[in-house]
């Protein structure tokens, strides 16, 4: 079923100039003090809905409706200007896999908290199998987004009328490594014949998606797995000193244990948050390039709201100085 323009006018967040092939977002807004703005498409057209909060959705809003929703930029951005047919599954996706790492270090958490109540009911396996996982989802995560900017790349027109360009790769490693060894921001302009501040987004993340891309391969096709972990009173830990952890550069001296032991909230944490950088990244080099379409609710963000994801907000933590769990 389609939205006729008429009923368009009666939703006071979206506004819609002229239509065009974009999916209208029709999810709820919040108005403040508790009220909600809700629509439902039928036979008759758009009808309004009572709502009284939402629990697990993403939500047109100037504020968050509690300080613990998120803010996600990237989705912000696609669901207002991109949210084309071909876009919306790579965005749920994006928005699905989100939810899950933050129910991932949720687990990790409660874990530790059943370990210290009775440290027989939980070994190293819930741990290693978790962690494990994450760096699985951040590695498709890229790919996701990678779907994205090819999809866009090739609709939009460029701010700068001189610019062309050529297709580009389906998978983010396909941008940022050539023969095996990452490219120069230089190189990849000049390969795929795209603007500098482009280039240096997929450098930027480059680094870290390597990393990423080079364990998540050897879990995947070398069958190797996070041998060392060790449980301890204030959180789980890993060997700093050994790989794929040795090179990371996200170990103070004051956080670590005895032997070189790192919390793995910290590295769970190091993986989650450059993987959402990369996705805020895109989404602001993107509207210095791309001439977008207008924004369809230009007096809101969209916020979003999950079983877990108020553990995203503790993240920072994690790597700053509450790396462990305090006795």
């Amino acid at each position: 079923m389609k939205v006729s323009a008429a009923d368009m006018e009666k939703v006071s967040y979206i506004k819609v100039e002229s239509f065009d092939d974009r999916v209208i977002p029709m999810q709820p807004c919040y108005l403040g003090e508790s009220n909600w703005e809700a629509w439902i498409l039928t036979e008759k057209g758009l009808l309004p809905m009572k709502m009284i909060d939402v629990a697990d959705a993403c939500y047109f809003s100037k504020e968050p409706a509690k300080a613990t929703d998120i803010h996600i930029g990237f989705i912000s951005l696609i669901m207002k200007r991109a949210y084309f047919k071909d876009l919306v599954h790579f965005e749920n996706g994006i928005q699905e896999d989100i939810n899950n790492l933050s129910a991932s270090v949720t687990k990790i958490n409660l874990f530790h908290e059943i370990w210290r109540s009775d440290n027989k009911k939980i070994t190293r396996r819930f741990v290693t199998t978790e962690m494990e996982y994450i760096f699985k989802v951040c590695r498709s995560l890229f790919d996701l987004l990678q779907e994205v900017i090819m999809k866009i790349w090739s609709r939009f027109k460029y701010i700068d009328p001189n610019l062309t360009t050529k297709k580009l790769k389906p998978t983010f490693s396909k941008m940022v490594f050539l023969d095996n060894k990452l490219s120069t921001a230089e190189e990849v302009a000049k390969r795929f014949q795209i603007p500098m501040p482009l280039a240096e987004f997929y450098t930027r993340n480059g680094v870290f998606f390597s990393w990423l891309r080079s364990y998540r391969d050897k879990i995947s096709h070398g069958g190797n797995s996070i041998k060392s972990l060790y449980i301890m009173d204030d959180g789980f830990a890993i060997s700093t000193d050994t790989e794929p952890f040795a090179d990371l550069h996200i170990w103070k001296s004051s956080d670590l244990k005895a032997n070189g032991l790192g919390s793995v909230r910290s590295v769970v944490s190091y993986a989650i948050l450059n993987t959402l950088h990369a996705l805020e990244d895109f989404s602001s080099v993107i509207q210095s390039i791309i001439q977008l379409p207008p924004d369809v609710a230009p007096d809101h963000e969209v916020y979003i709201r999950g079983e877990n994801l108020e553990v995203l907000l503790e993240l920072h933590k994690y790597i700053e100085g509450e790396a462990w769990v305090k006795i």
